[in-house]
């Protein structure tokens, strides 16, 4: 009795509501319409509900009128997708400054892998809608493959036709495909497995050259080499090869670009050339490493010019201690092993030394004195600070009303001298005369 009730009060709960209920399309079919009829950002807003709506338990009329609406949704696309991997930076800083850190010791570190992309968050980052886009046809496969019951709601109309079968991209065909200056939207339509972090790095830098993206492609080669340092397996012959022919591709590609990322940053040029050179010789010995160049890619996405006086700073002892603590309780103390703490401990004693952090990480010590900026010598004075130091400034604000003059912020290539000052500024000028915007 109470399960008939429950059938008629909770028609949502009744998963066959039509008698003719609608059969899924292939997944390339879909696949394919996203691609051709969407831009990006479109093709990932569509998966998304697509995949939140399968869970829903909403009457068949309620979601075939939502999912229209979604279809029907016009997004403004996006066309740029730095990525800075704070992990494998934190590797390189560690391999270089930590006695007890090297590349062997890192590579067998148990960590847990890169979270997949959770397409029931309420919104994804550029990077993970760009990983959704390249992963498009693994998410549908995913998706209509967990149905446990009829989504009547599901319907597109001009799906195209497609009658190539689905693949599996293995890295040489996505280094391949990251050479063409094809959409590569041709090939992925039909890859039916999940990409891994050095396949979407690759298709990530050729997006960013058909769309003309200097300092986008810049991070996405960083990306790739810290990826291929950190990598245990060898390329095949020919992957090398075809590894090979998009580094020179790549490398004619940037010196045409030299003038716009000069005025970006001057240091992007001689960084990006020597990790040219460096590449290849990872492939011929995967224990190679280059300290001068690790320490280039950390000045210029950290702007430290010493990571291990950052490291070792007497203001960040304390810390050290903190963590400390949680290191010695979890590891066995020879001759006389205790029995180290299990996994929740560990986790939960981390997990109270980074909560400690963030109550300390605003003393001025740390992070600049709490004023406001007042004045041109001030604004000059804190773009001049380590980053770190000047995060309590710009918290207060210019010390100014809406109809006060205060100076403006011009955008400037990172290490170009500065006469006025008489030393090397960082990417920002501080001009007078321009008026507040409140």
């Amino acid at each position: 009795m109470k399960f008939f009730l429950s059938l008629i009060l909770l028609p949502g709960l009744c998963f066959a509501q039509s008698d003719d209920p609608i059969s899924i399309p292939p997944v390339e079919q879909v696949v394919a319409y996203l691609y051709q009829n969407h831009n990006l950002t479109e093709a990932v807003f569509i998966t998304q509900k697509a995949w939140q709506m399968s869970h829903s338990f909403a009457s068949d009329a309620q979601l075939s009128e939502q999912w229209q609406d979604v279809l029907e949704t016009n997004l403004p696309d996006l066309t740029r997708f730095p990525t800075v991997d704070s992990h494998a930076l934190l590797g390189q800083m560690l391999i270089l400054n930590a006695a007890s850190m090297n590349l062997d010791d890192w590579r067998i570190t148990d960590l847990d892998p890169q979270p997949a992309v959770d397409l029931n968050a309420h919104q994804l980052s550029p990077t993970q809608q760009f990983t959704t886009y390249v992963n498009l046809h693994h998410h549908w496969q995913t998706l209509f493959a967990q149905l446990k019951h009829p989504i009547n709601w599901f319907q597109i109309d001009g799906l195209p036709d497609s009658s190539q079968p689905s693949e599996s991209m293995d890295l040489l065909q996505v280094i391949q495909t990251a050479q063409s200056d094809d959409p590569m939207s041709i090939r992925l339509g039909r890859n039916d497995r999940a990409l891994t972090p050095l396949q979407v790095a690759l298709l990530r830098q050729q997006w960013h050259r058909q769309h003309h993206d200097p300092l986008a492609f810049f991070y996405d080669w960083v990306n790739i080499y810290q990826i291929v340092e950190f990598r245990t397996q060898l390329f095949t012959a020919k992957e090398q090869l075809a590894f090979t022919q998009l580094i020179e591709q790549s490398q004619v590609w940037w010196q045409a670009q030299e003038t716009l990322s000069q005025e970006i940053d001057q240091q992007l040029s001689a960084t990006l050339q020597l990790l040219f050179i460096q590449l290849p010789e990872k492939f011929k010995n995967p224990d190679h490493i280059n300290p001068s160049l690790n320490r280039l890619i950390i000045k210029t996405q950290l702007d430290l010019d010493d990571p291990n006086g950052y490291l070792n700073h007497p203001l960040r002892s304390e810390a050290q201690k903190q963590l400390a603590v949680c290191l010695d309780i979890s590891d066995e103390t020879p001759p006389f092993p205790d029995t180290p703490i299990d996994q929740q401990q560990f986790l939960s004693c981390v997990t109270e030394w980074a909560q400690w952090g963030s109550q300390n990480a605003r003393q001025s010590a740390l992070a600049g004195q709490p004023m406001a900026i007042d004045g041109t010598l001030a604004w000059h004075r804190v773009l001049q600070m380590p980053f770190f130091q000047s995060i309590n400034y710009f918290y207060h604000g210019p010390a100014n009303q809406c109809d006060q003059p205060v100076e403006a912020v011009v955008v400037r290539p990172h290490g170009d001298q500065d006469a006025h000052l008489g030393h090397s500024s960082g990417p920002i000028t501080v001009l007078p005369g321009w008026w507040s915007r409140c």
